[in-house]
């Protein structure tokens, strides 16, 4: 049986819920015996690999019996299945009827299935029962192999002929621009059980009635998050520009408020504007949902959804708090427990309604799927839903547990418990009482061993791996991977995700009960020492330098996965007053803000640690002055970005000379470059000498980083004093550089700055006039920031190329090339990249004969130029010329006005948008 792609069941159903964005590749589930089939993994592991697809391979040590809920979830969240069978059927575990083997096929479902089957002669029967099942139900490819060559060759076909399928299938539409339609909702591990009416209600009053802020309230555990999110989805197809789910649980003030949301909405704090100003413009003309999730910690900052609320018209808010935010803007909808009776409730048809009751049933199918829910049972489970107050939380941690015990079983065990656990003094309400005390039961069930480890989990911030917690904890990985089994199956943690790695978490409420018992856990000083070192370890990877990186860890999604972690020690190391680690950390984490675009949290983070004025260096120790060093190369570099030159200057001379003290030519060399750059920046031609000077250094230190970025841009100077043959040897002299001597070690620098390499030769050949070789390093240079993750100065890239169409009279390419890079500046708060753009396009407007509408904004663009008092580099002065020539042609002049714009840059975006839609 061959693959069979025209069903049209297939088309909509599996093609919509492949993953195909470059993090998040498509997950391939592989499902057979481990031991007799070994051969077979690892070749099909190879093959799924070589198509840069996601193997995911159910192992954990080994284990022949793998926690249901665990294969479960690498299920849910993979996208193919995966089947070899050969002689053995599998190991059954005592609570199933069947093997896992049979129980990951069935619970496959809709996925495609691609099924490999080894000849035999001596099968186990019940294997051929479920291989003749598989044949009547039928399977994208169901195939019979000999050897090893044969089914790497069949995996390799089907893979590849299943993705360029869905390729084929969605180049009839254009994909939505990911940065336009958000859609971040995180994946429900279960369907939404009793709260249909609750759903209902919040849709009529989010959609129906248009109420912009909603704040969702209850007490923890009463699924406020997970009805959020059932909302969410249900809201993406009402906003034309999606859904954002900003997660506050992990921060601590509220004045990390505005960069979280900004950070889930992938706009940058490297301008020069305040954040807040970003956040507001960029949401301006957004159709779109923020859920803002566990708002309860940052009450204080409510402040900024009325900022929201009043500069934008179409974004509405929906919040998820304990408490009311105190707006007068807001609708406060109360979430209570699911209903609740001591007696078994069914309707007409004999099934049970009872929401509480229903819920209970279905989590403990999920665990247990041989429940006998006869009468007894039945009864024990209502009425174990009623001594909890029908907390969703508190019914699912209990229905965990009839993995080893009936409900009957289960009810006698917790009814002594919860009496004792809630006759003592608690200044709680019932309720939460209830809810405490099932977390206090859950706990006392656990042996010392896993409380430890319990208590250990909450210190991470936003899940951890398994080899962090072996760390951390200091316990062997025997101990820690069996006490996760257990603390999965008791519901205490929960497996968040599974790419590249199982990666654990716990929900709001649970984490803050255990962070309370690991406050007054004596041993905590100790495990905190150990979080903050495995950190720094991790940290000293990426060289303090900044950016010269080594790629083998995949050091930006590791730095993503991981940030509220590395703040978490660095909040250790500002109590420890240990500076040298909160310097190796703002080194390591500076990697990540500047490919994120959030260097004003470095500057932050530089303030808090006292690493920003060294005051008197030269009476520190060598080892000291090193480490004030690296924190004056940081803070420079993070005051350049967004424009702050003075500032910058001053960091780096002194970080220039602290290294140059202490012999360290690398970290010379680096402030040297940046210097140069600030040159240019500011029309320095003298600036050049910095270039010159950082090349030697580089060399003499092998800072490959520092002689390349200033070889590229030694070409601006050429370019600036007219020598554009000059420039092209400059460029001819990086190309040789990239083709040879950045390799190995060195990969790292040129795979990130490669896109601002290509930025350059684009200036370069435009300056020139050789159109097609600027076209070509424009476009390679956008697709290279799309690979490398790099935003800043990708703005340029597209006002570039915008440029040579324009010059070419592709008006039409120009607008759209220009609206992409106008994008790009919003998103990264760059007020220069954004005029830049804005400039471009209405000079389009104008190369295309509708030029009464755009001149008058044109004028405001130079009028905001002006005001910001830019120094042009090259590209600028081409675009420029450019413009000047058009309004010549066409006999227009614009205005030179005065340096003080008549409307604000938000309804300058604005009347510029509209000009686009109109077109």
């Amino acid at each position: 049986m061959g693959l069979n792609f025209g069903t049209p069941f297939f088309r909509t159903a599996i093609f919509a819920k492949m993953i195909s964005t470059p993090d998040q590749r498509v997950r391939v589930f592989v499902s057979s015996t481990l031991e007799e089939l070994a051969e077979e993994r690892k070749v099909v592991r190879k093959a799924i690999e070589e198509l840069r697809l996601i193997p995911v391979m159910f192992e954990l040590g080994a284990r022949a019996h793998p926690p249901r809920q665990l294969y479960q979830a690498y299920l849910e969240q993979s996208d193919v299945f995966i089947g070899i069978y050969w002689n053995q059927y599998g190991w059954t575990a005592p609570e199933m009827d069947i093997s896992g083997l049979e129980d990951e096929y069935r619970m496959s479902g809709s996925k495609p299935r691609l099924i490999y089957v080894k000849s035999s002669t001596s099968r186990d029967p019940r294997l051929d029962r479920l291989i003749r099942d598989i044949e009547k139900q039928g399977s994208l490819a169901y195939k019979l192999f000999q050897d090893l060559r044969e089914l790497q060759e069949y995996i390799e076909n089907d893979l590849a002929a299943l993705l360029s399928e869905k390729f084929r299938s969605e180049t009839q539409k254009e994909s939505p621009d990911p940065k336009i339609f958000f859609n971040n909702i995180p994946q429900p591990y279960h369907e939404l059980i009793g709260r249909q009416e609750e759903k209902k209600n919040l849709e009529d009053l989010l959609l129906g009635q248009h109420k912009r802020l909603i704040t969702l309230t209850g007490m923890g555990g009463t699924g406020k998050s997970r009805l959020a999110i059932e909302i969410g989805f249900a809201a993406l197809a009402h906003f034309e520009h999606g859904v954002c789910f900003v997660s506050l649980g992990s921060i601590r003030d509220h004045d990390q408020l505005e960069s979280c949301i900004a950070l889930a909405l992938g706009l940058s704090n490297a301008s020069s504007q305040a954040l807040r100003e970003t956040l507001l413009s960029y949401l301006s003309d957004k159709r779109l949902l923020l859920i803002l999730d566990n708002f309860e910690h940052v009450l204080e900052g409510a402040g900024l959804l009325s900022d929201i609320l009043s500069r934008t018209r179409q974004v509405s808010i929906l919040v998820t708090s304990r408490s009311s935010l105190n707006l007068r803007a807001e609708w406060i909808f109360p979430l209570s427990p699911l209903p609740v009776s001591s007696k078994v409730e069914c309707g007409e048809s004999g099934n049970i309604e009872l929401p509480s009751l229903k819920l209970f049933m279905e989590r403990a199918n999920s665990v247990n799927p041989r429940i006998n829910w006869n009468t007894d049972n039945l009864e024990a489970a209502a009425v174990i839903c009623f001594r909890l107050g029908g907390l969703p939380l508190a019914i699912e941690l209990a229905a965990m547990r009839t993995k080893y015990n009936s409900p009957v079983q289960l009810l006698k065990g917790m009814e002594k418990s919860l009496d004792l656990l809630t006759g003592g003094a608690r200044d709680l309400p019932g309720r939460q009482q209830s809810f405490r005390a099932t977390l206090d039961w859950s706990y006392r069930l656990l042996s010392p061993e896993d409380q430890e480890i319990f208590r250990i989990m909450s210190i991470f911030q936003d899940g951890w791996y398994a080899d962090t917690l072996r760390s951390v904890s200091g316990l062997p990985a025997e101990t820690c991977a069996a006490a996760t089994e257990r603390l999965l199956d008791a519901g205490l943690i929960r497996l968040k995700n599974i790419d590249p790695e199982p990666r654990f978490d716990m929900l709001q409420p649970i984490d803050e009960y255990a962070g309370e018992l690991f406050e007054s856990d004596m041993e905590k000083d100790p495990v905190r020492d150990r979080f903050l070192q495995f950190y720094v370890d991790l940290a000293k990877d990426i060289s303090p330098s900044l950016l010269t990186v080594n790629y083998n860890r995949n050091w930006l999604p590791m730095l993503r996965t991981d940030y509220e972690n590395f703040r978490e020690a660095f909040q250790i190391a500002l109590f420890r007053q240990d500076k040298k680690s909160a310097a190796t950390l703002i080194n390591a984490v500076g990697t990540y803000w500047m490919f994120e675009g959030h260097q004003n949290e470095g500057l932050l983070w530089l303030s808090q640690a006292g690493l920003n004025e060294p005051g008197d260096w030269r009476t520190l120790s060598k080892e000291e002055v090193h480490v004030y060093a690296n924190s004056m190369l940081c803070s420079g570099i993070f005051l350049f970005f967004p424009a702050r030159f003075e500032e910058a200057i001053r960091d780096l001379k002194i970080g220039r000379d602290m290294f140059e003290t202490i012999q360290d030519y690398r970290g010379m060399s680096r402030c040297l470059t940046y210097l140069g750059l600030i040159s240019l920046s500011t029309g320095d031609l003298e600036g050049k000498s910095y270039f010159n000077e950082a090349i030697r250094r580089g060399n003499e230190s092998g800072d490959y980083f520092s002689v390349f970025i200033s070889t590229t841009f030694l070409s601006e100077y050429y370019l600036l004093t007219g020598d554009s043959a000059q420039a092209i040897q400059q460029i001819g002299e990086i190309d040789f550089l990239l083709n040879q001597r950045y390799t190995g070690p060195n990969y790292a620098v040129m795979q990130s700055y490669q896109p601002i390499f290509y930025v350059e030769k684009g200036n370069v050949f435009l300056y020139a006039g050789d159109l097609e070789t600027a076209r070509q390093a424009f476009e390679e240079s956008i697709r290279l920031f799309d690979q490398s993750g790099l935003k800043t100065s990708k703005g340029y890239a597209f006002v570039g190329l915008a440029i040579v169409h324009g010059l070419r009279g592709d008006y039409a390419h120009a607008k759209k090339t220009s609206l992409r890079g106008l994008s790009t500046g919003r998103e990264l708060g760059d007020v220069i990249i954004i005029l830049v753009n804005l400039k471009v396009f209405l000079s389009s407007l104008i190369g295309e004969g509708e030029w009464k509408s755009s001149l008058p904004l044109l004028d405001e663009v130079f009028a905001f130029i002006r005001h910001y008092k830019y120094a042009s580099w090259t590209g600028d002065k081409i675009t420029d010329a450019w413009i000047q020539g058009l309004l010549d042609q066409k006999q227009l002049k614009t205005n030179p006005g005065t340096d003080v714009p008549k409307i604000t840059l938000d309804e300058l975006i604005q009347k510029t948008l509209s000009l686009a839609t109109e077109g």
